[in-house]
């Protein structure tokens, strides 16, 4: 089966080369092997801008370089952001795709709010990428050779439901069809932009969810979901990141 990336970017000109999306670029640059196919969603306010739309593809051509790339261009939507995009080209294909990645570019506004720890805020957006890529030989493995359907990073059991809190996992897309289908399960209509998140727990799977670990936050206080990109430090300890080489990533991207 192929693994198969589906990334949303939204770019513009003023953060095309922030510091936070030479983070998210260098995870890409590392992990970039895992994958056999990408698929990137370009979305942007002006979709007339034909040359921020092609500085934006060469930076990932030059991160994919001899992968299989497509690219999808949308307009920017404030409300959905990667919702639209995870329900256009995943659940309404789920029968075509195979073992998909699902992750974004995320943190560029966060490190402007004064609560915003700069190293906390890093964690956040690295330990993502490390949380489902770097074993992603036991991530496929539990969603291919045992029973769950999704494996992923910062996996989070709150009150309310399961999540994958900031929305990085692999999923296996026909086990999940094949359940929607031999339960008569519907999916719900895009109605806002935390849907991927909360996907597993809307069609009734969150007893297939899983990290590669076992590990997953818990918060079991009413109403409590918890400030991830403010407290990501201590959330990459307690799920089992701080390894070394989480570290020689953070190294890598924070220091290239």
């Amino acid at each position: 089966m192929k693994k198969q990336l589906y990334y949303y970017f939204y770019t513009r000109r003023d953060t095309l080369f922030s510091e936070i999306n030479e983070i998210h670029f260098r995870c890409l640059e590392y992990y970039k092997e895992v994958f056999d196919e990408v698929f990137i969603c370009i979305a942007i306010d002006d979709v007339n801008d034909k040359e921020l739309i092609k500085d934006t593809q060469n930076i990932f051509f030059n991160i994919f370089n001899g992968k299989t790339l497509t690219f999808k261009v949308m307009q920017n939507d404030s409300q959905l952001c990667e919702s639209k995009f995870f329900h256009e080209e995943i659940l309404d294909k789920l029968e075509q795709l195979d073992l998909v990645f699902f992750a974004h570019g995320k943190g560029v506004s966060n490190i402007t709010d004064p609560r915003c720890d700069r190293e906390s805020l890093l964690h956040w957006i690295i330990g993502s990428y490390y949380g489902s890529l770097h074993h992603h030989k036991i991530a496929l493995d539990k969603i291919t050779r045992d029973i769950y359907f999704t494996c992923g990073s910062f996996y989070t059991k709150r009150w309310d439901m399961k999540l994958y809190s900031g929305t990085f996992y692999w999923m296996n897309t026909k086990r999940i069809n094949a359940h929607i289908k031999r339960h008569n399960t519907y999916i719900p209509k895009l109605s806002n932009r935390y849907e991927v998140e909360y996907f597993p727990y809307n069609i009734n799977i969150e007893d297939e969810m899983c990290s590669y670990n076992g590990k997953r936050l818990t918060f079991d206080i009413q109403h409590y979901v918890g400030d991830f990109w403010v407290d990501s430090k201590e959330y990459c300890n307690i799920l089992g990141y701080n390894t070394e080489e989480f570290y020689n990533l953070y190294k890598f991207v924070v220091q290239k």
